[in-house]
């Protein structure tokens, strides 16, 4: 059988409620919102189309709209563009996260303070610096490689 991505309105708040998108969801005065138009102003290859989408929600986590950034409009469940928005809001949500979250916040920041400190600070034998050891394992060319890969599409 073939994979098949849940396209269904509950996949989409399944996606921000449980999903990959649970932890940057938020609470409105109206609802709830997954917000990624941060993402819009980074540059793409020509021919792709630019990240950036919000989606909002009701109070009973039902999609209410999705604001489509490259498309410069607001797109309603039902409307002709809606199945568009929604691959776009996942495919930002995607990036958002791999870049913002994974990428800057966890790599770039607080692995490389943890492998640092314990570097600069615990004698190579300290209990504390081999207990992180697995932790902290080919962090600093981990973190090179994603400089060198990775990084690059945030330069606008």
């Amino acid at each position: 059988s073939r994979c098949v991505p849940d396209t269904s309105p509950t996949g989409l708040a399944h996606l921000c409620f449980a999903g990959l998108g649970a932890h940057v969801t938020r609470r409105t005065a109206d609802g709830y919102e997954a917000d990624f138009t941060y993402l819009a102003p980074l540059t793409v290859r020509p021919g792709f189309e630019r990240y950036g989408a919000k989606a909002t929600f009701d109070a009973a986590a039902r999609p209410v709209s999705i604001w489509w950034s490259h498309g410069e409009k607001e797109v309603r469940p039902g409307d002709a563009a809606w199945t568009h928005a929604k691959f776009a809001f996942r495919s930002s949500l995607l990036t958002g996260v791999t870049l913002k979250d994974h990428l800057a916040a966890t790599h770039l920041t607080i692995a490389a303070t943890l492998v640092s400190a314990s570097r600069d600070h615990l004698p190579a034998t300290h209990p504390l610096r081999r207990l992180l050891k697995p932790f902290t394992y080919r962090t600093i060319a981990v973190n090179r490689a994603a400089g060198t890969l990775l990084a690059q599409s945030l330069q606008a």
